[in-house]
């Protein structure tokens, strides 16, 4: 069993970390990992835009090599083994490369490529051919600028698309300007004859091949008809409309989204639509791209985003836990950061809600269309911390907004309410998500409600009331997401990350939620060294799957016994020992896989600042409940 003085030793070199870490306004700003598909889009942007003498581009294509297997594909995530997904996607983006590690690593896709089944050839996929010239885009789904002008009575329009409306909007405007010009039904692509391109257009051409066999879809057949009356119909004052909808939405860094993949296709929209006219937004947004790029051992990576205001809230979270007095100014400097970037402009999330301001956060550095719930609540939670007026009224403004944005059914999702369960589109594919309520982000919510209505005594009796409310319902709602002792976490691999939140909210209220069965799924699937590990696969399963410890992982199993009233048990200690013995030398925690899904399901990523959070927080929390138990 572990010592409380070593728990206490590990977490004071982690205090050290932080301090030592902090940059000069207060952040905390950490490496972003994905897979491969972030560098590739970047490449494709940078040569769909014209600017293929990018000095980026050798650097780029390196880390790809870098990245390749022997085989010829590229992993999801690490160990996942080749993807033909990912693997397409970066072999499209090195169609025109020049550097010797490109034509290496395009030449190694395609021989993988043509022996292996396509996938599905889903809207994603059919976008994406034509992006790239080896589809005609009167062949593809039709999206009509005309949905930007739809008010929200009408079905559909774009606030229906929740955060995919970006895309939506830059393909429809990509869309009517290709299809003015268009004489053929099978698109010109120009590949570089190689050996191995034959074999590569011939598998690309039996693939649209056998998918154009086989379709025969009501959405295909009213994209035919809506084309036809456009064709003949045309609207300028909508197109305008969509133009100016998507410049609207560019982010003061330049980017969509913040992030790579909305930003990359609403740049391409903007070249294709007159790359002299706005060379400026396409310059901003091809910079808000190369300010996430990372340095790696043999060339340069593409982050899909920043984590500057998580990174930071966690930090600050976590520097208030475990040395709040050390020194007053590392705290005081993140909470200011906060304050400051806190969000009161009327993002798209206004169309839906009953508010009239924000009050709320978003996850990355710059960001005022799309603040989402779960970096709000927490970043909430961390400033009620301090105790102070401003403080205080910041997080009140915080919760606000959160209330305003609760589910009909009680829950929370990331940037959205009640998204439309009639919106199903016929062959979206994965790419098409939706954004649904989150056990992990409606748990977090209901810990800032708790403690606003515990310690804020002189709450207006109306606010009180609809924040009771909103936490009856929210709870309720988590409750019932409960199968067999778990919970699922929608935004980091998945069973042990949701049930660790959805305990603590249930420890917040003052009682555990069947904590035998969950004990009893915990001693099920703890590692022999006594850590927890769970795979990217738990999302597409929908099902726990095993994997070898991580301090990530290790902490919320760790969280999940404490909260269960276990901390005092051989497994909780075994838990506990294991993230002692893997802490890293200047006091943090690393994960090598990818347990933060930018997509459920599809998309994975590693956050890095993120495993030392939870891992020190689990400590804390592990010495508290030993502290309380030897009074």
């Amino acid at each position: 069993m572990s010592t409380l003085q070593e728990v206490k030793e590990a977490l004071a070199k982690t205090s050290e970390f932080l301090i030592s870490s902090q940059l000069e306004d207060g952040t905390w700003d950490g490496a972003v990992r994905s897979d491969a598909r972030a560098t590739a889009f970047f490449l494709n942007t940078v040569r769909n835009t014209g600017r293929s003498s990018d000095k980026s581009i050798p650097k780029l294509e390196a880390f790809l090599k870098q990245e390749q297997l022997d085989c010829g594909g590229w992993e999801k995530w690490p160990g996942s083994g080749p993807n033909v997904d990912v693997t397409l996607v970066c072999a499209l983006s090195l169609e025109s490369c020049t550097s010797d590690d490109g034509v290496a690593a395009r030449e190694g896709a395609r021989q993988w490529l043509v022996n292996q089944k396509p996938p599905e050839l889903d809207s994603f996929w059919l976008g994406y051919l034509a992006l790239n010239g080896h589809l005609a885009w009167s062949e593809t789904p039709h999206l009509s600028v005309r949905i930007v002008g739809h008010p929200n009575w009408v079905r559909p329009n774009i606030f229906d698309f929740s955060f995919l409306r970006l895309a939506v909007v830059a393909t429809s405007i990509i869309q009517a300007i290709e299809l003015k010009h268009v004489p053929d039904k099978v698109a010109k692509t120009h590949l570089p004859e190689t050996p191995n391109t034959k074999a590569f257009k011939s598998w690309i051409k039996d693939w649209i091949t056998d998918h154009t066999k086989r379709r025969s879809s009501p959405l295909e057949i009213i994209s035919k008809i809506v084309r036809a009356v456009e064709a003949v119909f045309p609207s300028q004052k909508q197109f305008e409309r969509a133009v100016n909808f998507l410049l609207q939405h560019q982010e003061d860094d330049g980017s969509f989204f913040s992030s790579v993949h909305m930003t990359s296709i609403a740049v391409v929209a903007l070249h294709k639509l007159d790359s002299k006219l706005f060379e400026p937004q396409i310059q901003a947004g091809l910079q808000a791209l190369r300010a996430w790029h990372r340095n790696e051992r043999n060339g340069l990576s593409q982050q899909f985003t920043d984590s500057t205001t998580w990174d930071t809230i966690l930090f600050l979270d976590l520097l208030q836990r475990i040395d709040g007095s050390r020194s007053k100014q590392n705290v005081e400097r993140p909470r200011n950061y906060l304050i400051e970037n806190q969000n009161f402009h009327r993002g798209d999330w206004f169309k839906r809600v009953d508010v009239a301001a924000g009050g709320a956060w978003c996850f990355q550095r710059v960001g005022k269309w799309y603040p989402d719930c779960d970096t709000t609540a927490f970043a909430s939670l961390a400033l009620l911390s301090h105790r102070d007026e401003v403080c205080r009224n910041a997080s009140l403004e915080g919760a606000k907004w959160l209330v305003s944005m609760q589910c009909s059914n009680g829950g929370w999702a990331s940037w959205d309410r009640n998204d439309r369960n009639w919106m199903k589109i016929p062959n979206g594919g994965p790419w098409f998500a939706r954004d649904l309520p989150a056990v992990d982000i409606t748990s977090r919510a209901i810990l800032l409600l708790r403690r606003l209505l515990l310690d804020c005594d002189d709450l207006d009796e109306q606010l009180c009331k609809k924040f009771q409310r909103a936490l009856a319902s929210g709870a309720a709602w988590v409750e019932n997401q409960e199968v067999q002792g778990k919970w699922y976490g929608s935004w980091f691999t998945h069973y042990l990350y949701g049930t660790s939140h959805a305990l603590e909210m249930f420890r917040e209220l003052g009682h555990a939620r069947n904590s035998d069965t969950t004990i009893g799924w915990l001693r099920s699937i703890v590692n022999q060294d006594g850590g927890f590990g769970e795979a990217p696969d738990s999302g597409p399963e929908n099902g726990y799957v095993a994997a070898p410890s991580t301090p990530f992982h290790t902490a919320c199993g760790l969280l999940c016994l404490c909260f269960c009233g276990s901390a005092d048990t051989a497994i909780a200690h075994s838990a506990a020992n294991w993230l002692l013995e893997n802490q890293d030398p200047e006091g943090t925690w690393t994960n090598n896989d990818f347990f933060a899904a930018g997509v459920p399901g599809l998309w994975y990523s590693n956050f890095s600042n993120t495993p030392t959070y939870f891992a020190a927080k689990s400590l804390h929390v592990y010495k508290k409940e030993r502290e309380k138990m030897n009074c």
